[in-house]
């Protein structure tokens, strides 16, 4: 993109959507098209489900691996009281 002042190459941020030249400081808007929008929209959706998916997934095997660690528990307590109150042989 070349500045229209002096025709040097502008630097583009992206952040503030707009075109700076590094010479004049001359600045211009850059703006998307509506297919870029909804694009970016798109994608930008996407990822929130993604990560949406993902942190479900994550606690759905906390809480798996929480169960497990209940079960094994129950067992070692079960198994104790089993030998602490079984008649002596």
């Amino acid at each position: 993109m070349k500045c229209k002042n002096c025709n040097a190459t502008m630097e583009i941020d992206p952040s503030k959507q707009e075109a700076v030249c590094p010479y004049c400081g001359a600045k211009e808007l850059i703006c998307d098209s509506d297919a870029v929008a909804v694009e970016k929209i798109k994608s930008s959706t996407f990822k929130e489900m993604e990560y949406a998916h993902m942190e479900n997934q994550r606690r759905q095997q906390d809480h798996i691996e929480k169960e497990k660690e209940r079960l094994i528990l129950m067992g070692l307590l079960a198994n104790l009281l089993l030998h602490l109150y079984s008649p002596s042989l």
